[in-house]
């Protein structure tokens, strides 16, 4: 999945990629030190688990974007799945035009 969102991230028009995570504490770790404006991340990462990196992610970053994609659609997941990212995805439903206009939307909230 690490490579699929990679690849998404490059060809979007607004976002470039600034670091690649493969498990949850990883991510937490490299967005704490890069300070992204954006976070992609897998629902399933081995280790600490994406939803629990959501939190942490959000936690010490409020202002950054946190984008949770999912095999589980969206309406199957719990609330604080939910609750705890600015977007859930379904997998199937990425593309680049989407994660730009997530973007926008987030920049123009600013």
């Amino acid at each position: 999945m690490l490579a699929v969102l990679h690849d998404l991230v490059c060809a979007t028009s607004q976002l470039e990629v600034a670091g690649a995570a493969e498990s949850g504490e990883r991510a937490v770790e490299l967005a704490r030190t890069l300070r992204p404006d954006m976070v992609v991340i897998d629902l399933w990462m081995p280790g600490l688990g994406g939803l629990e990196a959501v939190k942490q992610i959000k936690a010490s970053r409020p202002s950054t974007l946190v984008v949770l994609v999912s095999t589980t659609h969206p309406d199957d997941l719990t609330p604080e799945a939910l609750a705890s990212a600015d977007a859930v995805i379904w997998k199937s439903e990425l593309a680049p035009e989407l994660l730009d206009e997530l973007w926008l939307l987030h920049t123009d909230k600013d």
